[in-house]
């Protein structure tokens, strides 16, 4: 479950199944992805169906990771089960612009990329990084998964922190972004010693050229030339009927 775990053993059918993946995808432009160490810790607990976590302690918030030496806006994961090892290059990570990490459709995608959108440029601090983690686990997996302190009454994380994933949760209600606005981002085959192919946790990122906070969208830009067409028109209509 945590992202920080360093395991050495061997993962090598993990590996067949990443080349096999990579084999299938051929035609997807290759990427460099780096790991920073930016994470820090708050707790969870999950659904016995998903692991029946019970008060752990897991790593969240920004990954602060480059792509192809550009540092990410933010970079978010998609999973819980499979660790992104800290400080770590993946030189053979593939983008996608669908929802889908390692050919699989992330549940949710349209409100995760909402999220993603609506608060990655804008957060501040660790309690607000882990807060838009945490909310987009819960958006992920439901009720199966639990922030202590603002899901269930146990203590231990902090209140800024539940504040803002209680507002984030709140916020997004019914809301979705297209998909095509975020990163959807499948870390590949990262190099370690005693286990040099593992198949890591998919993240969801936004670079940081991407923010803007007033330009409409692409559909109301068309909505608002062919009003200014139709105007010019009833314009030139009304004009013509009074020369005559």
């Amino acid at each position: 479950m945590k992202r920080f775990l360093r395991s050495q053993t061997s993962q090598l059918w993990l590996g067949a199944l990443t080349c096999l993946t990579l084999a299938q995808n051929a035609h997807a432009q290759v990427h460099t992805l780096t790991a920073g160490n930016n994470w820090h810790p708050f707790y969870i607990s999950t659904s016995i169906s998903y692991g029946g976590y019970d008060h752990a302690q897991d790593m969240g918030g920004n990954l602060s990771a480059t792509l192809d030496g550009e540092l990410l806006a933010g970079a978010y994961c998609v999973d819980l089960f499979n660790p992104v090892y800290l400080g770590q290059t993946y030189p053979l990570t593939t983008i996608s612009n669908d929802g889908t990490v390692f050919g699989n459709a992330v549940n949710n995608a349209g409100s995760v990329a909402w999220l993603v959108r609506q608060y990655g440029f804008t957060v501040a601090n660790f309690d607000e990084e882990n807060a838009l983690q945490a909310a987009i686990w819960r958006t992920l997996y439901g009720t199966n998964f639990e922030v202590d302190g603002a899901d269930n009454a146990k203590a231990g994380n902090s209140a800024a922190m539940i504040a803002s994933y209680q507002s984030y949760i709140a916020s997004l209600g019914s809301n979705t972004a297209s998909l095509d606005r975020v990163l959807w981002i499948s870390p590949g085959s990262p190099t370690l010693p005693l286990a040099p192919y593992t198949i890591s946790q998919g993240l969801v990122g936004i670079r940081s050229g991407s923010f803007v906070s007033t330009a409409p969208e692409p559909g109301t830009i068309a909505l608002l030339g062919l009003g200014l067409l139709t105007g010019l028109a009833l314009q030139r209509r009304q004009s013509g009927t009074i020369s005559t």
